[in-house]
Parts: structure tokens; sequence; C-alpha cells
């Protein structure tokens, strides 16, 4: 997580895990502007391993286990939301950006936002030699109000950011 932009959200996080799940998590400033979180749990990875396929190098085959219809409209808003509020951004225009290497998870998340009504646009980033492909999800600024009312954020400087984009202080 960024260092500074989204410290409250590395906060809020950490007392998530250690109120749910009894772990104490540890959070410290990586590289200049990085923040990172650790905690040791053979419990939460069995959970985790239980709903995400990370066979092999898993930022590359990441992707949801069970089929899209096969889990609740609770749990996907939940693992949307999640998964933009720490893989995605924000940008001045308004749009919701998430950027991933798993063309798969990509895909999915393509298919739950459908779901909830909210159209977004996947694209293929300009690949540098010697990197992996890099697939964005783009939820364009009229799709934004959507999200924001239907799913919205835990992290709520991306959610300030949205809101600001829009030249108002109200939410939409």
């Amino acid at each position: 997580m960024h260092a500074k932009d989204d410290k409250p959200y590395a906060s809020y996080i950490k007392e998530l895990i250690e109120k749910n799940f009894n772990k104490k998590v540890r959070v410290y400033l990586q590289e200049k502007s990085e923040l990172r979180l650790t905690f040791y749990s053979k419990f939460i990875y069995e959970f985790l391993n239980e709903y995400l396929n990370t066979k092999g190098n898993k930022t590359l085959n990441i992707s949801l286990k069970k089929p899209i219809d096969n889990l609740s409209n609770d749990f996907l808003l939940y693992f949307i939301r999640g998964l933009i509020d720490t893989d995605g951004h924000v940008d001045k225009h308004g749009k919701i950006i998430l950027a991933l290497i798993s063309k798969k998870l990509i895909e999915q998340t393509a298919v739950i936002l459908k779901m909830f009504g909210i159209d977004s646009k996947i694209s293929l980033r300009k690949v540098r030699p010697n990197e992996h492909p890099l697939y964005e999800s783009r939820i364009l600024k009229k799709e934004a109000q959507k999200y924001l009312f239907l799913i919205g954020f835990s992290n709520k400087y991306k959610e300030i950011k949205l809101c600001a984009s829009r030249d108002s202080k109200s939410r939409f």
C-alpha cells in the first residue's frame, strides 16, 4: 500500500485481521513509499486457498477457484471491493482502474461487475520487453457512481478521490 495515501486503510485492515482472526499484524515501511502488512496464519492461508487458485506463479495465475455463479452476491461484492481497495486506483478523471497481471482474474472481475450492472472495459497495457502483460479493467466515470453506491470503498482515500473528480463535495 502507499505509505501516505493508504495509511488509514492499512490501519483498518490491521484491525480487521487482529479482531476477526486474533492474529498480530506488523505494519512497516518498505522502500520509500510502500507500506507492508505481515502476519502468519495457516488458517487464513487455508481459508484463502479455498477460494483462490494460486498454483505456480500466483501473481500470474491467481483467480477465483469456484465458478462465479456458485458464490454469493455478498462474497462477490466484498471480493471486488477488497480487490479494488488494494490493487485499484481512481484517476483524476473519475475512472476506477484495476491493473493485474492475471488475465483470468481481470476477466472474472468484469463478469462480477456486470452482474452488479456495472460496465467495465478490459485492455492490455503496452508491454515492455521482459515484463509480463498487464491487464486493466476500467470502470468509466459514468459507471463510477453505480460502483460507489452498489459496491463502494473501504479505502476512504479512493472514495474521496472519486468524489473530488466529480467537482462536487457531495457523493454524486
